[in-house]
């Protein structure tokens, strides 16, 4: 046995001795000769546990014992557990900066004159003895609480000061110091948000600090979309912070409400009301608690960092640390919420706009459609009914600028009336007669196209006059005189196209067409459905010569002139829905 354990000193020995011949400074080229010395070191332990009996070496020395690791729990319903870990013995490369560090921490200068210093990750031992003295005085002046002017390197350099000397200045200071260098220079240099965001998180989790948010609370607005752990930033009333709308909408929402095809022209009354919207919304009971109720039943998720990522940072002071928390910052469910609420608030406005066009809205909550409804009511309702009034008015006055409406007294004669509507019964029958010979369809010969009948039956033609023509319109036996076979008005009517009507803006747009462009509207509205666009289009060029989707732009044109919007979308090839019922009415089906 004892044999055993002499042959694996003698390797530990042999081992070590290579180990002590790697030498390490804090230069770029060194980093291998660090890794290589502690894959030594880790060759040794593996020998040492075997024999089970502790083994005196030159690495042991440098070395020194373990580091001590240690896990707790988070009094948040966002953030669950850390645990810090050390990475097992190890050989720094950066231990004569730490050595720098203690030997300059008590030293400062009285007077010296900026020098321009740069390095990517600078040392005290790159400084020339003027930049030295720079460092030491603004290092001073800093103490003193004067944030005076200075470069980005010599920032960096007290950065790693602090992290690395936090045993010597202490864990409240170093926080303090931080913040405070973050604060006064982030607008100079602000790359250093990146940085400071991330090892302050690795700051305040190795030493078990909450990060005071109310201090930082005009930076974190900025943060959330760049830093690895946004979690860490966020806090109980985060949603309820009006400062944090706009960046909530511009770094969660799917759609950008600054892009929509009405945003240009009002532009003013979206970027006003838009942002009051959403923070109505996210500053809500209703909201407060079907967010907490997403991040109880979210899915857990557990991530490991590096701490100090990027800075120079001694072995002592380098840890693991895996935190789990629940996704509250990027959730899915948030990221659609927000989303839906922009859409929401967008047709509010287009509704308020008098732009018939609505955006989809995929999984709005019930419970927060009333807070929206709410907004509506107070701030865009009767602002809405005053535009629309003043719109009419002034197509109006555009139409008639110098003819003033008198009204006069109307008196209805029963007999005259029944008597032209007797006369138009007939000239209707004619002229649909003449639509179906002209006719390129095909149209069977039991099929018959009536006209639209009054609502009052009192009215109706006698069906004593004229039988033949009624027979022929309504199908019926002329001998019953039964009121009930003239069938269902409303499915009469709906298998006829009907008449063009100026008493709306679509039916002022439908009669602003020229005949190819109602010929091109009424073979969508009738086709769409059952042919593919593609061959509607080719079908329409070999009939008219023209292309289809040339006579569809001149029709969205006069459309944005009549009712504010486009009719027919090129991209998605179908009507915008909100006018597809509209203009079969107008148009008729001929499906």
């Amino acid at each position: 046995m004892s044999d055993g354990i002499n042959k694996k000193q003698q390797q530990i020995h042999a081992v070590d001795v290579e180990f002590e011949n790697v030498t390490v400074t804090p230069r770029s080229g060194d980093i291998q000769a660090a890794e290589k010395k502690s894959l030594l070191l880790r060759q040794i332990d593996k020998i040492a546990a075997s024999t089970g009996v502790p083994i005196a070496t030159a690495a042991n020395l440098v070395v020194g014992e373990h580091k001590t690791s240690y896990s707790y729990d988070f009094d948040s319903s966002i953030l669950l557990n850390c645990k810090v870990e050390s990475y097992g013995r190890g050989v720094s490369i950066f231990a004569d900066f730490l050595s720098d560090a203690k030997k300059y921490y008590k030293k400062t200068c009285m007077s010296a004159k900026y020098i321009y210093f740069f390095s990517y990750r600078p040392t005290y031992k790159e400084m020339s003895h003027e930049q030295l003295c720079w460092y030491l005085y603004w290092r001073a002046s800093l103490r003193e609480g004067n944030y005076i002017k200075t470069g980005l390197t010599y920032t960096l350099l007290y950065l790693y000061e602090q992290i690395n000397l936090c045993d010597i200045i202490g864990v409240e200071k170093v926080y303090n110091n931080i913040i405070n260098i973050w604060k006064n220079y982030r607008r100079e240099f602000p790359r250093i948000d990146k940085y400071i965001a991330e090892w302050l998180i690795d700051f305040s989790l190795i030493h078990k600090i909450k990060i005071n948010l109310d201090e930082i609370d005009d930076i974190v607005p900025d943060l959330l979309n760049v830093v690895s752990l946004p979690e860490i930033y966020l806090q109980d009333n985060y949603f309820r912070k009006e400062c944090y709308t706009e960046p909530l909408i511009n770094n969660i929402s799917a759609y950008n409400y600054k892009k929509s095809k009405f945003y240009t022209a009002n532009q003013d009354i979206f970027n006003l009301h838009i942002p009051k919207i959403v923070f109505a919304v996210l500053s809500s009971p209703e909201f407060s608690e079907l967010l907490y109720n997403e991040i109880q039943n979210g899915v857990k998720i557990k991530a490991t960092r590096e701490s100090y990522s990027g800075a120079i940072c001694t072995y002592e002071n380098k840890w693991k640390i895996t935190v789990e928390y629940k996704n509250a910052y990027k959730n899915f469910f948030f990221k659609q919420c927000i989303t839906d609420i922009i859409r929401f608030a967008e047709n509010i406005l287009r509704e308020h706009l008098n732009i018939k066009s609505k955006l989809p809205i995929i999984a709005f909550p019930e419970k927060l459609r009333g807070i929206l409804e709410d907004y509506q009511n107070k701030y865009l309702s009767s602002a809405k009914q005053k535009a629309k009034i003043q719109k009419l008015k002034d197509k109006k006055e555009q139409k008639n600028p110098d003819i003033e409406i008198q009204t006069t007294e109307f008196n209805a004669n029963i007999e005259t009336a029944s008597e032209i509507e007797k006369h138009s019964w007939d000239t209707t029958v004619t002229l649909v007669e003449l639509q179906q010979r002209d006719s390129e369809d095909t149209i069977e010969r039991d099929a018959v196209i009536v006209p639209s009948l009054p609502e009052n039956p009192e009215i109706l033609p006698d069906k004593s006059t004229n039988t033949d023509s009624f027979s022929m319109m309504f199908a019926i036996d002329t001998n019953d005189t039964s009121f009930e076979d003239y069938g269902n008005i409303s499915e009469i009517t709906e298998a006829l196209p009907t008449a063009n009507r100026t008493d709306s803006e679509m039916g002022e747009f439908i009669d602003s067409l020229s005949e190819t462009e109602y010929k091109a509207l009424a073979s969508l509205a009738g086709n769409m459905q059952d042919t593919p666009f593609d061959k509607l289009c080719i079908e329409f060029l070999n009939k008219t010569g023209i292309m289809l989707e040339s006579v569809i732009d001149e029709i969205n044109g006069k459309a944005m002139d009549y009712i504010g919007d486009i009719v027919f979308d090129l991209n998605e090839r179908e009507f915008i829905e909100e006018y597809r019922e509209d203009l079969i009415n107008y148009l008729g089906n001929p499906s």
